[in-house]
């Protein structure tokens, strides 16, 4: 764990000399909301994640159970961390979007959070799969018939968001 740490640290520090350092240097803007939406620091958090996964059991050979709860905790680590990366890449990519001049005309909000809601869905989802040692198949028939419920409760606010991203799209406001 803490030489896990101690090479997160060590990433963190080469990525903030060398490649943050590249970025600034090019001539471009479009690569300067990766440093400003930290993508290279979240993808440094997954090295102790990656050590601790595979060198585990051979720091702990005597405690094959708790080696076992190590390996589901940093599991479950991994997945908020790629979690997290994509995230930073969605909003990476909206800021880039709204440096151009169209994006005054057309807002892309909205499409941004649905995308990130369903990058913490899936993300919660794999949690789930992986905490209850279900099969992601059960838990999304499980899942399919609550949202079916959900939709007729729901039917009216779901068909208003559909119609305004049909507006924002065939420019018709």
């Amino acid at each position: 764990l803490v030489i896990g740490l101690l090479l997160y640290f060590l990433a963190r520090f080469i990525t903030s000399k060398t490649i943050h350092v590249l970025i600034k240097r090019t001539p471009s803007k479009y690569d300067d909301f990766l440093i400003k939406n930290k993508v290279f620091v979240r993808i440094c958090l997954l090295i102790p994640a990656i050590l601790i996964k595979y060198y585990i059991k051979d720091a702990m050979p005597d405690f094959p159970d708790a080696a076992a709860i190590i390996i589901k905790i940093t599991k479950i680590y991994e997945i908020t961390v790629y979690a997290s990366i994509l995230t930073a890449l969605v909003n990476t990519a909206h800021e880039l979007y709204n440096s151009f001049e169209t994006s005054k005309l057309k807002p892309i909000e909205g499409l941004v959070q649905v995308i990130k809601g369903i990058i913490i869905a899936v993300s919660v989802l794999l949690i789930a799969t992986f905490l209850l040692g279900k099969s992601l198949y059960s838990i999304i028939i499980g899942l399919g018939t609550i949202s079916a419920v959900l939709m007729l409760i729901f039917q009216d606010s779901i068909k208003g968001f559909v119609g305004s991203i049909q507006l924002s799209i065939n420019d018709m406001l």
